[in-house]
């Protein structure tokens, strides 16, 4: 029973490598459920990003192959304090495949309208996983450097598949600082949006008053 359960891992692993694209493809993480959530802390402002396939669904990586995720902000977010900026970044396994491998490298960094905010550019080596881990996590204090000034508009994360299988269920990003609050939309953009709701208001009333 022991060398058939063994047979059946392996077996399983062999299906799910085989299913991956493989042949050093580039796999974009395009999650129909992103949750973006700015919160004010005592100690640390958080600005995170949470995401998801949904039910079912995954993006697989086969060895060889490169997973990217570049997020656009909804809105900009500007760091305030002088204060290093802490990361944490998890990447989540659909567990169970029975399959293991390595993430080879991985590279994640932060741009603003005018392109990428020196220092934020995170490097990390091998990293080993296997089919039932469920994540794979990359926690660092300090390493986005001073942002003080800087205001965030995406962030890129980039890590290629150095061999076995990853079905990539979902992510998070989340960026710590002192003191980071939303950039407040321009007078301009809110003088165009007035005149909007004004007359998208008229339209209702008239809906309305015709529906009556």
């Amino acid at each position: 029973m022991r060398n058939v359960a063994a047979l059946a891992y392996v077996f399983t692993g062999f299906l799910a490598f085989s299913a991956g694209p493989g042949l050093g493809a580039t796999v974009t993480f395009t999650p129909p459920n992103v949750n973006e959530h700015q919160e004010d802390d005592v100690l640390d402002d958080d600005l995170d990003v949470t995401a998801d396939m949904g039910p079912g669904n995954s993006e697989d990586l086969a060895g060889g192959d490169t997973g990217t995720w570049d997020y656009v902000y909804k809105r900009p977010y500007k760091v305030l304090s002088d204060d290093k900026a802490d990361l944490e970044l998890v990447l989540s396994l659909l567990p169970g495949l029975g399959a293991g491998g390595t993430i080879e490298s991985l590279t994640f960094y932060l741009t603003s309208s005018d392109g990428e905010i020196k220092g934020t550019r995170i490097t990390a080596g091998p990293t080993n996983f296997i089919g039932t881990t469920a994540t794979i996590s990359f926690f660092g204090d300090d390493v986005l450097g001073n942002l003080q000034g800087k205001t965030i508009t995406d962030f890129h994360l980039e890590f290629k598949l150095g061999s076995g299988f990853m079905r990539w269920h979902d992510a998070s990003v989340l960026i710590e600082a002192d003191d980071i609050e939303p950039v407040p939309l321009p007078p301009a953009l809110l003088s165009l949006m007035v005149p909007i709701l004004v007359l998208g208001g008229l339209a209702r009333r008239k809906a309305r008053h015709h529906g009556g």
